[in-house]
């Protein structure tokens, strides 16, 4: 693990592979208050590829698959606060060169009834370079892991699998029919 990690520094591609689930609530403002109040709200999944919502649940996924020495926190930072602050920086400071996605419903199982679950997830790419440095640094290592892993929910049952392809990206560049 300590060896795991991409060159960002140029801007890179994610693809997304199959459907991601991102819960927008990661970016809640850790305080007690807001989360008592807004923690429990039912509000679906984000069908968008928010870069800071990206980055947050990628270092979610790296600081609990790594040992404690590696994990990736500010002294005196909980894991959540640091996570707000990686949503709020990423989101500001990356620039968004291009982008294509689309939604696709994804039926998750049956509950207890028999009834379909089903939820919306997005797929495509995005096209991006993380200007913000400490933001970057952090994740050329929980986005190599995602790579391996996936990123959002349901994992396990084949969702968001993601491809990373570090690479120069400058705006107004022509992208393939593919996108990428």
């Amino acid at each position: 693990m300590k060896e795991l990690r991409l060159d960002l520094s140029r801007g890179f591609v994610m693809t997304f592979k199959t459907p991601v689930i991102l819960s927008p609530k990661i970016i809640l403002p850790p305080l007690k208050k807001i989360m008592d109040k807004y923690g429990k709200m039912k509000i679906g999944h984000l069908t968008l590829p928010v870069p800071g919502l990206i980055f947050a649940h990628a270092l979610r996924l790296w600081n609990r698959a790594v040992p404690e020495d590696l994990r990736l926190t500010r002294p005196n930072d909980k894991d959540d606060i640091y996570s707000y602050r990686v949503a709020v920086m990423g989101t500001a400071l990356t620039e968004v060169i291009g982008y294509k996605t689309w939604t696709e419903t994804v039926i998750l199982g049956k509950n207890e009834k028999g009834v379909l679950r089903k939820t919306r997830g997005f797929r495509g790419y995005i096209v991006m370079n993380i200007k913000h440095k400490i933001t970057r640094k952090a994740m050329e290592r929980a986005l190599a892991l995602a790579k391996y892993l996936g990123i959002g929910r349901s994992r396990g049952i084949g969702l968001g699998e993601v491809g990373i392809d570090p690479r120069v990206v400058e705006e107004g560049v022509e992208l393939g029919s593919e996108g990428i």
